[in-house]
């Protein structure tokens, strides 16, 4: 398999240099520097299924109500995620950020990056997560399985399973497998997806038909 392919040092470097102004998002939305971020980035359609998220986040604050969840994208769920948070009361935990012309500092705030798909090609945006050092949590569908490695880099879930998906933040939160975690997705990210090594893979591909 040859993966598509991400210029990882760019990416990473994009990230790093929106430090600063994550910092001043971070003013905004956090209500303090030791706060929990787990960020979302996706279109607000229906295969995305944030709801899920929203949902895990209802339970996972019950107990645990100092989080934020951050949901970056656009779409035409948009107004029936931000009713949701309303009703669930979940408007100091969940901000719907809407659309953003660069991403990079939402990664560089976040200290997990979320993908609750119900199914996937290759997403583009754990990828850009895996470069941007951030542990990972993922539904256990074709492509997102590519990405995270239950346990290496992050867990896998369920498809819509919301009460496992709480379980996974609770867990990314109350363990010390933060870092290990952000390692092993810079890694992997190097390893499968860096734009050199998938020229390099196809490079070997066409030299073996010639």
């Amino acid at each position: 398999v040859v993966y598509n392919g991400l210029n990882f040092e760019d990416w990473a470097r994009s990230v790093n240099a929106a430090s600063k102004k994550s910092a001043r998002i971070s003013n905004d939305l956090r209500s303090s520097d030791d706060q929990f971020v787990f960020l979302n980035v996706g279109r607000y359609v229906p295969v995305k299924n944030q709801t899920l998220l929203i949902e895990a986040t209802d339970r996972l604050v019950r107990n645990h109500p100092d989080i934020r969840v951050l949901l970056v994208g656009w779409g035409r769920l948009e107004e029936r995620y931000r009713q949701l948070v309303e009703d669930l009361n979940l408007g100091s935990n969940v901000t719907i950020i809407g659309r953003v012309p660069h991403p990079e500092p939402y990664y560089a705030l976040a200290d997990c990056f979320v993908l609750c798909s119900k199914h996937e090609g290759l997403p583009v945006t754990l990828i850009e997560a895996s470069a941007a050092g951030l542990p990972l949590i993922g539904t256990d569908v074709p492509g997102t399985s590519e990405v995270v490695e239950d346990g290496v880099n992050g867990y896998l879930t369920r498809p819509g399973d919301a009460d496992q998906l709480a379980d996974a933040m609770l867990r990314m939160i109350s363990t010390n497998r933060g870092d290990s975690f952000a390692k092993a997705s810079r890694e992997l990210c190097v390893e499968r997806f860096d734009i050199s090594n998938v020229v390099d893979a196809y490079n070997d591909i066409y030299l073996s038909l010639v």
